[in-house]
């Protein structure tokens, strides 16, 4: 097929999978990830200590460990409660961070030693009892206007 002398533009972004892990404690993705892993109602939270690296695999909602997988805002947004599983590993909720996440047919796995992008307007300083094996339970209920902001 002749082109016309016309030019291929390469300039767009390959397509990633990306859990984005919010400050606070929410895990974020797009409905492409969820339609990857099927669109389960629920999930389960996995983490390895030694390589720093978390999965999300579809669970039956009767699981005893499983997360509800919820619409967010935007329809095309789901979201996981992740707080008390950042906090039990340790794993930092100051600021929100992107990481990219590869599907391999029963998990979506995650590697947090590499994040792919920072949200740098998202730093305030954390609730001095926000971590801890002590720190008071914050409902996960937003308030209608509450402020999203996106890792670029």
């Amino acid at each position: 097929m002749d082109d016309h002398g016309l030019e291929l533009f390469t300039g767009r972004a390959r397509y990633e999978l990306s859990v984005t892990l919010q400050r606070g404690g929410r895990f974020i993705f797009n409905q492409a990830v969820a339609d990857l892993m099927g669109d389960p109602p629920t999930v389960e939270l996995l983490f390895d200590r030694n390589t720093q690296q978390m999965a999300i695999r579809p669970a039956t909602p009767d699981s005893a460990f499983a997360y509800p997988l919820r619409r967010h805002q935007r329809p095309s947004t789901r979201l996981i409660s992740g707080r008390k599983f950042m906090t039990h590993y340790g794993i930092s909720r100051d600021v929100t961070r992107r990481y990219k996440a590869t599907w391999d047919g029963a998990l979506l796995l995650v590697d947090l030693t590499h994040p792919s992008g920072v949200d740098d307007r998202d730093t305030a300083p954390p609730h001095p009892m926000s971590d801890g094996p002590d720190a008071p339970s914050i409902s996960s209920q937003e308030p209608a206007n509450a402020r999203h902001t996106r890792v670029s």
